[in-house]
């Protein structure tokens, strides 16, 4: 959504016909330029890794093998170099920053920031694959550290997604002037009218309750993030946990956990279908050898038969 935003504002993101296509899990489609992140899915299958798996190792950018994937990200950052401002979107970006880092002087960050309950609440729930919810909290929180770790001294504005709905404009306007980009506040508008279906979408009722009960570190981070939102995403009200009974969190917590074990047998279940189908198609291909070997020893029957 942001990333939309700031190409209605003039950010030039890729050429159009680069960007992933929409599908089922984002409709409206992604903004996200293949040409970087297939370098950065390149990069992280280097090392045998892939999104939901991305602990790099410690030299990792000192790896030979990846001086491929430094002059094809030179070709593309040459590309897009002819434009006065520009950018690009890709989630891994957080894992593998410090390769882009060493590669554009004067990069800078809009971090976007969701919370780990509702990113784990999305991965369980896309369309061609399920991650247990614990693990997409554990996956939200190792890409956040990745980047932390790799900013240093990068400028970098963290944006929430809480105050992007909430009030977009301002967002948006915040966005601009950290990146040095002069708006109208006629362009703003446009940008937001263009995003306006999205707007509906918003934090379930009980995800401040969930927020309650992540891991420690988790929360730490997350919290860190937040102070760092500005002063829109401050100045909403949050529902807060204060007061809530240890019971009805223990409660709360037994349900999550309930439901990351059925997500676990679904996944079981899953694979053992995609077992089926495979001894099913194995099967059907044996009969066709038998059927067709059966049809041709009677064809040669009957001209046999024929001949006398």
């Amino acid at each position: 959504m942001l990333a939309r935003m700031l190409i209605d504002c003039g950010v030039y993101m890729g050429p159009p016909e680069a960007f992933t296509e929409s599908n089922h899990d984002n409709q409206e489609g992604y903004w996200e330029d293949q040409r970087f992140q297939s370098i950065d899915q390149r990069l992280l299958e280097t090392f045998g890794l892939s999104w939901d798996q991305v602990a790099l190792p410690r030299e990792w950018l000192q790896d030979p093998r990846i001086e491929t994937l430094r002059a094809d990200a030179r070709s593309a950052i040459d590309a897009n170099n002819a434009y006065q401002l520009w950018g690009w979107k890709d989630p891994r970006s957080c894992v593998t920053f410090s390769f882009w880092k060493d590669l554009i002087p004067k990069l800078s960050a809009v971090v976007l920031v969701r919370s780990p309950v509702e990113v784990a609440r999305s991965l369980m729930y896309r369309r061609h694959e399920i991650l247990p919810y614990d693990r997409g909290v554990e996956l939200w929180a190792a890409y956040y550290l990745a980047l932390q770790e790799s900013l240093g001294g990068t400028p970098n504005l963290v944006v929430h997604s809480d105050a992007l709905l909430a009030q977009p404009g301002k967002e948006l306007s915040r966005v601009c002037t950290f990146i040095g980009l002069p708006s109208a506040p006629e362009t703003i508008a446009r940008a937001v009218e263009s995003i306006r279906p999205n707007l509906s979408a918003g934090r379930s009722p009980d995800t401040p309750l969930k927020e309650a009960l992540l891991p420690e570190q988790v929360k730490s981070l997350y919290a860190d993030l937040c102070d760092r939102a500005g002063p829109v995403y401050r100045s909403l009200e949050v529902r807060s946990t204060t007061g809530l009974s240890a019971e009805v969190l223990r409660a709360l917590d037994r349900t999550d956990r309930i439901l990351s074990y059925k997500t676990d047998e679904l996944l079981e279940l899953r694979e053992l279908l995609a077992t089926c189908r495979a001894d099913r198609e194995d099967l059907r291909s044996e009969i066709q050898k038998i059927v067709s070997t059966r049809w041709h020893r009677l064809g040669i029957g009957i001209r046999r038969f024929l001949r006398k």
